[in-house]
């Protein structure tokens, strides 16, 4: 591909990504990985912090000034920010990434409403923050880090904790208060080695007995636990031990 060819495509690329349509951002995403260019990768990631060796928060990412622009508009939050979301896409999907050691990662206050395709090439991963997002479900592609120790999704608009959550076999601690949770599968009893659950603020209307099964547990946080749900006597004991006092 010469010169020319190369930045033709990129404009192209970039008339995708600009768009608040997140089925137009991934199309161009898959354009951008279908001409197995990694200058393309590297030149909409020109001026942002593309290094995730250890960790990363967004305060650190400092993107470039065509993503900033994705998000906000003479100083206004656009409705349907994506900025991130585009910055978080072009990463996954860099051929250049290494994503061997990378542990932890912070995406805390991203405006993500969801979690971009081959996102799971972060096989690695043990450390995940995804707090004060949009999320409505959480992805397949999170159930696929199965290193995951830590999981935090609190403050989104999540409305259950889906079958596969027993996926992740290695998971110590799970935030999930804050949210809008209705429903909880009771493969969350499958999680052997859970010892942090939090599911408060929610709107649950019963406590989720399968919770029980997970011996491993030091401590939950269930705001909305009262004595007037009609629990057996083992069942209140056993979510009384690990309510923090």
């Amino acid at each position: 591909m010469n010169e020319k060819e190369l930045k033709a495509n990129i404009e192209k690329i970039k008339q995708f990504l600009t768009l608040p349509d997140y089925d137009k951002i991934d199309a161009g995403i898959e354009l951008a990985v279908s001409l197995e260019e990694p200058k393309i990768f590297e030149t909409l990631l020109d001026g942002c912090k593309s290094d995730l060796s250890t960790s990363l928060s967004y305060g650190e990412s400092y993107l470039n000034d065509w993503l900033k622009s994705l998000i906000t508009s003479s100083g206004t939050l656009n409705e349907n920010p994506t900025g991130y979301y585009v910055w978080l896409s072009l990463l996954v999907n860099n051929p250049l990434l290494s994503t061997a050691d990378i542990k932890e990662l912070d995406l805390t206050n991203g405006y993500l409403k969801k979690i971009p395709k081959n996102f799971s090439r972060l096989e690695n991963l043990e450390k995940l923050n995804l707090q004060k997002n949009k999320l409505a479900t959480i992805s397949d592609e999170v159930f696929q880090l199965n290193n995951l120790v830590s999981l935090h999704l609190g403050w989104n608009d999540i409305t259950t904790i889906p079958d596969k959550i027993s996926e992740l076999v290695n998971l110590k601690t799970l935030m999930i208060g804050n949210n809008s949770l209705e429903d909880i599968s009771d493969n969350i009893g499958n999680l052997k080695s859970l010892h942090h659950l939090d599911i408060g603020s929610n709107f649950l209307s019963k406590f989720p007995n399968s919770i029980c099964k997970i011996k491993s547990l030091i401590n939950i946080n269930f705001i909305s636990f009262n004595d007037e749900w009609g629990l057996d006597e083992e069942t209140s004991k056993t979510i009384k031990k690990h309510i923090p006092n």
